[in-house]
Formats: C-alpha cells, structure tokens, sequence
C-alpha cells in the first residue's frame, strides 16, 4: 500500500492587513482630492448658466410687461402715505414668471393669522403670508445657504438705476431703467436695449448668506464713490468697526428699497455697499455682486444675459455722482464701461467687447 503524499495548501487570507488597509484608504483620500476640484470645476458652470437663465426669465417678464402695460415696471412703487412707495417691481412682474395666482393673492384683501391686511401692504410686514414665499426664479443656484429676514421671501437679483445714487426715493427721478414710480419705455433707451442693463446679481460674493451694507455714511460718499470701496475688504465683507443694516441686501424681494434691492453701476461689481442718511429707503452705494468667481451674472434691455467681469472699467470713482439736475440732462457717465451700461441715455460709446 502506497502512502500518497498530500501538497500542503496554504489557508486562503480572509481579510486586509492593518497596513494594506491603511495604504487603500490614503490612495483613495489622495483620488478624491484630484477629482473634487475637478467636479467643483464642472458645478460651478453649471450653476453659473442657471443663474444667467434665472436673469434672462426676469428680463423677459420686463419686456412682456412694457409691451403689455407701454412702460417697465418701476423699481418701487404704491401708495407714498402707507407703503412708503416701496412695493418692489417684482411684485408687478409675478403674472409674467407665472406667478399669477400668487399675484392676485396680494392684489386683493386677505387676512392671516387673524389679521386683515389691504391689497398690497407693506413689504416689511413679515406677518403678511405672501411675501414669505421663495420664488426658484430669484434664487441663485451659486448663492449657497438661503437666508431670510423674519422668514421673507428673499431675491438674488436686483433692479439697476444706472449711476444714480441720489434721490433714490424720490418718484420719477431716475438715470438707469428703473426709479422710483419710474415710467421707462423700451423708446427711451436711446442708448442702445443690447448695451444698457436691467437687473444683475446682489449679496454674496462667496456663496455664504447675503450681504449686509454699511449705514451712517458720511454724504460726502455721493462727493467721492472711491471712498466706500476702503469699507470692505477683499472677500467683500465689511471691515471690523462699519455699522452695518439690519437686514440684508436682496432679503425680500417685496421690498424696493435700495437697501434690499436695487444696485447702482457706479463701484465695481463686489464692492461694499452704503447708505447715506438712512437704512433701507436712503440715498447711497449700492453695489451689484454675486458668488461667481470674478464675474456678475446681469440682463440687458433686449433680453440677453452676460457675465460681467468684476474688474469692469469704472471711470474716475473721485468724482461726484450725477446730481439731481443732471439726472434729466442726456450726460455721459463719468464711470466708465460700467457706468456707461447702466445709463439709458447718457449717450455713451460702448462696444460689447469692453464688458
């Protein structure tokens, strides 16, 4: 009888060394490192072209409503005795983003909570149901963390009243598209609908939550713009020691205050902004800017959008804003490129190249 020799079978390893384990999870650490930025590259174009549609369904709506009403909305308006003459434009503009029921919900009386409240209350009252609802259309993809101001409905984008930066509150005074119970055609933009802006992005410039603005600046701000541009710093936030708003830029898309929701084009787009004399309802600096790394997203007359770098031509920032005389004389902006895009006839030479 023969002895068969069995082979030895070494026992099969169920399992990662401590070691092995170790090295697999510093490879894969080191592969999401690369590829992050990679998909953060791809994000933020993305985003970059729904904000840009975003601007462009608004623009729209402002052209449908001039041809529907002869005349864009005013930036603010309603009744000066208990609205202050503050209902944002984008309220106007609700029938025309397909917001209609939600228009003739504010358009007539109601009652919330036990509270009655008249057609078009005021747009600070945070107990009214309306203004607390959040529009997609208004909201940046890029913007990040949504913040609210006693719960209201907030807008990442704003109306443009060119380089206008007094009598902001007074009714038919305007230099850009928009004024108070402003009344602009499409006929009065003698300076060209693909060379003049409408609305463009406001509040972050970093993905965070909206912007506040420096209050209780001198008025000598409306003597030397340059002047506000030392009130932030680089990443756009204020400097330690500024008093700043109680609310936030673009924190209620009811309110057309300048505080909340218009933009002049005088400092270039990611400068601080300031009101002078006030709060929300204030002469001032009011800057446009938004989380895109070195551009704005913005929307023209004709119902374009582009992406404006941040480092637009802004003229000489040491001279004064136009005054209230000069408002209804046709003069060049003395802010450059930029300022030159907000004027609706300030008979500017502007080529698109330069923005």
């Amino acid at each position: 009888m023969s002895n068969t020799h069995k082979p030895h079978v070494s026992p099969v390893r169920s399992a990662f060394t401590l070691v092995e384990l170790l090295v697999a999870v510093a490879i894969i650490g080191i592969l999401i490192g690369m590829f992050l930025p990679a998909v953060r590259g791809v994000r933020e174009p993305a985003r970059r072209t729904q904000c840009l549609n975003n601007l462009r369904q608004i623009a729209l709506a402002n052209l449908n409503y001039e041809s529907a009403h002869m005349r864009f909305p005013s930036a603010m308006g309603g009744e000066l005795h208990d609205q202050s003459g503050r209902i944002s434009g984008l309220v106007s503009l609700l029938p025309f983003m397909e917001q209609e029921a939600l228009y003739k919900e504010i358009s007539q009386p109601s009652e919330f909570d036990g509270v009655s409240f008249p057609p078009m209350p005021a747009p600070w009252l945070q107990e009214y149901g309306p203004w607390k609802t959040n529009l997609p259309h208004l909201e940046c993809p890029s913007q990040g963390m949504r913040y609210t101001d006693a719960d209201f409905g907030v807008t990442h984008y704003a109306f443009s009243v060119g380089d206008q930066a007094r009598g902001l509150h007074q009714p038919g005074i305007s230099r850009g598209a928009y004024g108070m119970q402003s009344k602009t055609t499409i006929g009065d933009i003698g300076d060209g609908s693909s060379n003049t802006i409408l609305l463009a992005e406001i509040g972050s410039t970093t993905g965070g939550e909206l912007r506040q603005y420096a209050i209780g600046v001198s008025p000598s701000a409306l003597e030397n713009p340059v002047d506000v541009v030392d009130l932030a710093d680089t990443s756009g936030d204020l400097v330690e020691g500024a008093q700043v708003s109680s609310i936030r830029r673009g924190s209620r898309w009811s309110d057309g205050g300048a505080g909340p929701s218009l933009f002049n084009t005088i400092l270039p787009p990611g400068s601080a902004s300031a009101s002078v004399g006030g709060e929300t309802g204030a002469d001032g600096l009011y800057s446009a800017g938004g989380p895109h790394p070195s551009t704005v997203s913005s929307a023209f007359a004709d119902g374009s959008t582009r992406s404006i770098n941040k480092n637009i031509d802004t003229g000489d920032l040491s001279l004064p804003t136009p005054t209230i005389e000069q408002m209804n004389e046709k003069i060049p902006s003395p802010y450059g490129v930029w300022g030159a895009l907000g004027t609706i006839a300030g008979e500017e030479s502007v080529s698109q190249s330069e923005f």
